[in-house]
């Protein structure tokens, strides 16, 4: 008899906890950690409910979307000290994140894709054990990420938000680091087929390319590859000691780069951009040069242009490399296209005009024939370098032609899955073309002869 009235204690106990919203207060650093991987799960289904225009964006799913997004942009380390000790100077801001989110539903549905995507890695051998209580925050971040209309800025805050708590997040974290990329198809197919209807895509491409979003992403912000990671690999390979020690001996300069989503920090397609990695090695190498990475996704010549003064030249880089001419193609044959030929023109004599009057020498770099069928015509990637060529002839400009080596490789082994992008490899071995014109060049003084 007492021991059923134990019982019957315990379970009155549970049954309070449960109607007064779940489990309560978290009290240990799990808890934490996966309460908040919960509510951000949650807060990522409302707004995708309200996206799809099945939810009415309520008073109370605003305040709870505003305290999502102060929750994720605290600061990392305040996070990961709140989840392990549970006090922290962003605690107020994290438990107004998980007591604003106790209010709303939960939205879930078998056939969204976080729910897919938990299924289908539950069920996979390669994966099964590494889907565990934190599991909610990645599901989170691939529905996130998923959304192919949103751009990644949400996503620059969020993964290191996810990190801090522990959350698996890359294809190593997740047991799939090692699989094949007929594998990664595989899984992502039956993915793909799993999926209700959703207001952006969500065919087995999408659930691809999204994987890979996130590994790359995730990799730099986790450190299990970023800039540091990467420049190690290159300055261990037996080739590159003689260009290592011209670059240790050189005196004090600022060197710039000036592009596209090819040189971004933000973008998907590398933990690192070949900027980013010069920087690195020269972190390590010679801390007397300075990196200045001046790249931004999306942008056309003209754009590179309206930002130069204040993002690239106001710091006085004594060489700029230029890498620009992807968007600008991408234009060209439209009916009334932002950037036309000659404008290119123009907008690249201007460019290195503004780098030359600011004291610096310019290298132009050749923009690689990208293969992707949604790209522009090839024809219009060789009118633009035909274009280079000849302002690369000005005094204090020559051309740097990372194109005529990776045009004769396989594009699969050049490009990110969207076959747009530079993948890592690539970007390695520009950085290798980058540091070698740099070795040839002595002093600072050279450059303006």
């Amino acid at each position: 008899m007492k021991r059923l009235v134990i019982a019957l204690a315990g379970l009155a106990l549970a049954l309070v906890a449960a109607c007064s919203g779940g489990a309560g207060k978290p009290e240990t650093p799990q808890q934490r950690a996966a309460a908040l991987c919960a509510a951000s799960l949650k807060m990522i289904r409302a707004e995708h409910m309200i996206m799809a225009g099945r939810q009415e964006a309520t008073p109370t799913l605003v305040a709870a979307d505003s305290a999502f997004n102060r929750a994720v942009r605290q600061d990392p380390e305040c996070v990961k000290r709140w989840v392990e000790s549970g006090e922290a100077p962003c605690t107020a801001a994290l438990t107004a994140f998980l007591r604003e989110t106790a209010a709303v539903d939960n939205f879930a549905a078998p056939d969204d894709p976080a729910s897919v995507v938990r299924a289908l890695l539950s069920g996979a051998p390669e994966s099964s054990a590494h889907v565990g209580p934190l599991f909610d925050g990645y599901a989170a971040a691939f529905q996130l990420c998923l959304e192919m209309e949103r751009d990644g800025t949400l996503m620059q805050d969020f993964l290191p938000f996810l990190v801090a708590l522990g959350c698996p997040l890359t294809l190593r974290d997740l047991g799939l680091e090692e699989i094949k990329i007929g594998r990664l198809k595989e899984l992502t197919a039956e993915a793909a087929g799993r999926t209700a209807p959703m207001p952006y895509p969500t065919a087995q491409e999408h659930y691809f390319i999204t994987f890979i979003k996130l590994n790359n992403w995730a990799s730099r912000f986790s450190n299990q590859m970023n800039a540091d990671t990467l420049a190690a690999q290159l300055l261990a390979i037996e080739g590159s000691k003689r260009v290592n020690g011209h670059l240790r001996a050189k005196s004090a300069m600022r060197i710039g780069f000036l592009g596209d989503s090819q040189m971004d920090p933000r973008h998907w397609s590398t933990p690192a951009p070949f900027p980013d990695i010069v920087g690195a090695v020269f972190k390590r190498l010679n801390p007397r040069i300075e990196v200045i990475n001046a790249g931004r996704g999306g942008d056309d010549s003209g754009e590179a242009l309206a930002r130069m003064d204040e993002q690239l030249l106001a710091r006085k880089p004594d060489i700029t490399f230029v890498l620009l001419g992807g968007n600008d193609a991408r234009h060209w044959g439209r009916p009334d296209p932002a950037v036309t030929p000659e404008q290119f023109r123009i907008n690249m004599t201007e460019i290195v005009r503004r780098i030359r009057q600011a004291g610096g020498r310019a290298v132009l770099m050749t923009y690689p024939l990208s293969p992707t069928v949604k790209g522009a015509d090839l024809a219009v990637f060789r009118a633009i370098r035909a274009q280079l060529d000849s302002l690369a002839d000005s005094p204090g400009t020559s051309r740097l032609d990372i194109a005529k080596i990776l045009d004769a490789e396989q594009p699969a082994m050049v490009y990110a899955v969207d076959m747009i992008h530079f993948n890592p490899t690539t970007h390695l071995k520009i950085t290798g073309m980058v540091l070698a014109r740099l070795a040839a060049m002595e002093s600072p003084a050279e450059l303006n002869r």
